[in-house]
């Protein structure tokens, strides 16, 4: 059809036509003669056509990955290496997960978690001599691989609201005397409370230095 002006014409092809990864096309205009004369662009077409890309197009990313986790069931011990793990997914991709952690008595740190073969499953491991008994707090981080960068956590308050494990110290062992009383080596071998005992039954006295 013609458009604005005289000799420009326009067409339009319809959108569902309009596909990855290629299209191709070529154009001819007769004229109104009675040769009805005709001209074919480019030369050579049909059989070589013009060509032009047709890019996919990807919907707009807005949100960030999708973090699925299970809490731990219960308490867990000092000493013993902690092993987090949870499922991360992204229509985008995903670049990254952190883990964030605060043990009992320190400041928030992060380990960067690893992928698993299946490309969803990530994880990460808190060193044994790092886990401490008392409170220890965490949550997750992940950021997509979109333009934008979105980025989400879990919990999703993240550092406002995260999870908690109790982790609970290792029971020291009371000596068998059921009486809470803590003994000390003397200098000469017996314990201090046999000792304190023993002076006190008269059997055992001291000396004084310098007397």
């Amino acid at each position: 059809a013609a458009g604005g002006q005289a000799d420009t014409y326009v067409g339009e092809i319809p959108g569902d036509a309009v596909v990855p990864p290629s299209m191709e096309f070529y154009v001819t205009a007769t004229d109104g003669s009675t040769n009805a004369n005709m001209t074919i662009r480019p030369e050579g077409a049909p059989d070589t056509p013009a060509v032009f890309t047709v890019n996919a197009v990807i919907p707009s990313d807005t949100e960030g990955p999708t973090i699925e986790h299970t809490p731990f069931g219960g308490s867990l011990e000092a000493g013993k290496a902690i092993v987090f793990s949870a499922r991360v997914t992204d229509p985008s991709g995903v670049a990254e997960v952190k883990l964030w952690y605060q043990v009992e008595g320190a400041g928030w740190e992060f380990l960067i978690l690893s992928a698993a073969a299946d490309g969803q499953t990530y994880s990460a491991e808190v060193p044994g001599n790092l886990v401490v008994a008392g409170d220890l707090r965490y949550y997750f981080e992940a950021r997509d691989l979109s333009f934008a960068g979105n980025v989400s956590f879990e919990p999703a308050q993240g550092r406002d609201g995260p999870l908690t494990v109790v982790i609970v110290g290792s029971t020291a062992p009371d000596g068998g005397g059921g009486g809470g009383c803590a003994t000390v080596p003397s200098a000469g071998g017996l314990p201090f409370a046999l000792l304190l005992l023993a002076f006190m039954a008269g059997i055992v006295g001291f000396r004084r230095f310098g007397s």
